[in-house]
């Protein structure tokens, strides 16, 4: 079986000293996708329980036990009643005897309609009340069937009564016989002709509860009680009610009662939660497991160790696969950058201050011995040495911006940027010149500062690298959503080799004049920190090409966006 993802010394990269044992207390992925597994698997269940539907079904068998028995029942009162008539003779009894209860021979079935979630569950019944004396012919009817139930009510564990017109008991499986019912909710319904079902709560002190000890107490822990008053009519007019009461099964003695029945089901949830948790725990374990091992060799030293996944197994695994591979090559390209940057800076302070440690142990050792003019000499090749270094670091730091340089929006017309710039460096005479434009729109998305220290690298290069007799163009073309800005030179050329070498940091053909390598990738950096590109073409020394110039650099610019153009 596979490991843990959070245990192990290699799977979270190396913990710190100390941090095992949190580390170890991390639950498994596993375990926790199986018990997210069997919460969804219970969602149904709970659903159940909160809507009361497994209760509300136990109330409708209850409901429907006591129709069938309050129909039994109805029909043995009615029965009874004919019998009692036609034995007394009287007028109104024998009434009964020639009318054939109402709708007999039709099918006249009562559906169990009561749901305890929208049902109203109505206080106890009241104790019943005294009253006068029962009609003569329902108590006669009512005496012959109490023995009936209470043989039902010893099976049924149902309280049963039967009420005459008036609603005072004639039969009874309690205590209650000639005690009046009509104040209650069920039997004035019922007397009124209309079939009634109510839930009405349950109390200790419920007659029934004294008069069925035996009964199983795990059956008859639910709180409520069904209720159900069917009318017994003749000749259509109600000649009595039969009351029937029974606190419906309990969830937990019906789920105890199919215990046998539901444990399979329950180890078969149980088994295709687990099955699922397996299944999505070694989908999600495999790619991250190569994660992990992807991110210890790389942290080991180990270059190239991050390599998008062959088998992601999901898509956002390899979105993320692919992401943290980019990541690691960009990590990896600036820490060789950093080492090799590191490298030439060392370089390239080297030399100045080889030179001023070797010019100072001169005048030291032998400032008595030169003469003045060899003095003024060494003084000078120190003041030439410094400002190297000076040059050095300030175009140390203006990389260093450039590099970190994230655009503001801020946008400026380009030929605003130009022409001052032509005319300083015409002001020290270097000719360079700014052709004329037909282009409708020369505004980019830059800031001025930026677009002067831009072209201000690229015209100075073209003055230090061209010749005493070089000169310089400035021309503007529209190339898309981009300005394509040339800055061309009639210098000497330069050869192909160095072409593609000239925007690295630190490389330069002038070092003995100074020069430090850093003007042209600052300009890359510039430029392509606010979305656009940089690119040369040249004139290798020796060849001749349909134009004079000898060098071009050609910048391009984004143009301004529509909403930059607004907001200015």
């Amino acid at each position: 079986m596979d490991s843990d993802i959070a245990s192990g010394p290699d799977s979270a990269g190396g913990a710190a000293p100390g941090s095992g044992s949190a580390l170890h207390r991390v639950p498994r992925l596993r375990t926790v996708l199986l018990v997210l597994a069997l919460l969804v698997l219970s969602l149904p269940l709970g659903g159940i329980s909160l809507l009361k539907l497994y209760d509300t079904m136990l109330i409708r068998q209850t409901e429907s036990e006591l129709i069938a028995q309050g129909a039994v029942l109805a029909a043995a009162f009615h029965h009874e009643l004919m019998v009692e008539s036609s034995r007394r003779g009287t007028e109104r009894l024998r009434s009964l005897e020639s009318s054939p209860p109402e709708g007999r021979g039709e099918f006249r079935p009562i559906p169990a309609r009561l749901d305890l979630a929208r049902d109203p569950v109505w206080p106890p019944a009241p104790e019943a009340a005294p009253s006068g004396p029962p009609d003569p012919v329902a108590a006669a009817a009512g005496s012959r069937l109490v023995e009936i139930l209470e043989e039902t009510q010893a099976i049924t564990l149902a309280g049963l009564r039967v009420v005459d017109s008036n609603g005072i008991v004639v039969a009874s499986s309690g205590a209650e016989a000639g005690l009046g019912l009509s104040h209650r909710r069920e039997v004035a319904s019922a007397l009124e002709g209309v079939a009634i079902s109510i839930l009405r709560r349950r109390t200790p002190s419920d007659p029934e509860r004294k008069n069925q000890a035996f009964e199983p107490s795990l059956s008859r822990r639910t709180a409520i009680r069904v209720v159900l008053a069917l009318p017994v009519i003749a000749d259509g007019e109600v000649a009595g009610a039969v009351v029937l009461a029974r606190t419906p099964q309990s969830v937990g003695r019906a789920l105890y009662e199919n215990r046998w029945s539901l444990l399979p089901g329950a180890l078969v949830v149980v088994l295709v939660a687990g099955m699922v948790a397996s299944i999505t725990a070694r989908t999600l374990r495999r790619p991250l497991r190569a994660l992990i091992d992807q991110t210890t060799r790389a942290r080991r030293g180990e270059a190239g160790a991050v390599r998008p996944l062959d088998h992601p197994g999901l898509h956002e695994f390899r979105q993320i696969s692919v992401a943290v591979s980019e990541m690691a090559d960009e990590m990896e390209q600036r820490a060789e950058y950093i080492a090799t940057f590191a490298t030439n800076v060392s370089h390239e302070l080297k030399t100045p201050l080889t030179s001023i440690r070797g010019t100072v142990e001169l005048l030291r050792d032998h400032r008595d011995e030169m003469s003045a003019a060899e003095a003024t000499r060494f003084l000078d090749m120190l003041e030439k040495d410094a400002e190297r270094l000076e040059r050095l670091v300030a175009r140390l730091l203006e990389l260093a911006r450039a590099d970190v340089l994230r655009p503001d929006g801020e946008s400026v017309d380009l030929l605003s940027v130009l022409e001052p710039l032509v005319e300083r460096f015409r002001a020290t005479g270097f000719a360079v010149e700014l052709c004329p434009s037909d282009v409708p729109d020369t505004r980019v998305w830059m800031a001025p500062e930026v677009l002067d220290s831009v072209f201000g690298n690229l015209v100075d290069n073209a003055r230090q690298h061209g010749g005493e007799e070089a000169r310089a163009e400035i021309s503007i073309r529209s190339s898309g959503d981009f300005l394509a800005v040339s800055v061309a030179d009639s210098g000497r050329g330069i050869t192909a080799a160095n072409r593609e070498r000239i925007f690295d940091r630190f490389f330069t053909t002038a070092r003995e004049h100074g020069r430090s390598g850093l003007g042209l990738a600052i300009v890359r950096a510039l430029v392509e920190a606010h979305g656009g590109t940089i690119s040369v073409r040249a004139r290798e020394p020796g060849t001749e090409r349909d134009t004079e110039m000898g060098t071009e650099v050609i910048v391009e610019l984004p143009l301004e966006r529509p909403a930059d153009r607004r907001e200015s």
